[in-house]
């Protein structure tokens, strides 16, 4: 039996994260005509020997205090790119368009009602619908998007620590 050596274990960031599940999802798999941020020159494809280097479309604000966690995008009828994330300590949704990393909105506040959260967690787009999962409020909340109006919540009497969200 071959053993592989152990690698240390390394968080990266939410952001860094988003950034390189961005770029990969455009894509195309021929060479980007046009330059890089910065006026670089675009890089060459890497060879089956080496490894890709990917470089971040934008960085969000980093909010330690949030612990902004899950991400999830949504697009939208009249051209709208959305990174939703859930900010677990915030209790919020900060929202993000998806192209440039600059902030649209938060969404919501501390609480137990209709658009309030604790600690959300899970997230995930459906159509023009998103599901946030609450852990502290053990329920699933569905919004309208692109206003996010509250359609209902289901799970408060069977879940017990929901979590994430697929």
């Amino acid at each position: 039996m071959r053993h592989l050596p152990s690698r240390p274990s390394r968080r990266v960031p939410a952001p860094v994260l988003l950034g390189a599940a961005l770029l990969l999802a455009g894509c195309s798999g021929g060479a980007d005509p046009r330059p890089t941020a910065g006026g670089a020159e675009p890089a060459a494809a890497a060879s089956p020997d080496s490894p890709a280097l990917i470089e971040e479309a934008f960085l969000t604000i980093r909010e330690e205090a949030e612990n902004v966690d899950s991400v999830a995008t949504w697009h939208g009828p009249d051209g709208q790119h959305w990174l939703i994330a859930t900010a677990k300590e915030g209790n919020v949704l900060q929202v993000f368009d998806a192209a440039t990393g600059e902030p649209v909105q938060r969404v919501g506040e501390t609480g137990d009602g209709a658009g309030q959260f604790s600690r959300p967690n899970g997230i995930s787009v459906i159509d023009d619908m998103v599901a946030v999962v609450e852990r502290n409020n053990t329920r699933v909340q569905l919004f309208a998007l692109p206003g996010f109006e509250p359609l209902g919540s289901f799970g408060s009497e069977q879940l017990r620590w929901p979590y994430g969200v697929w």
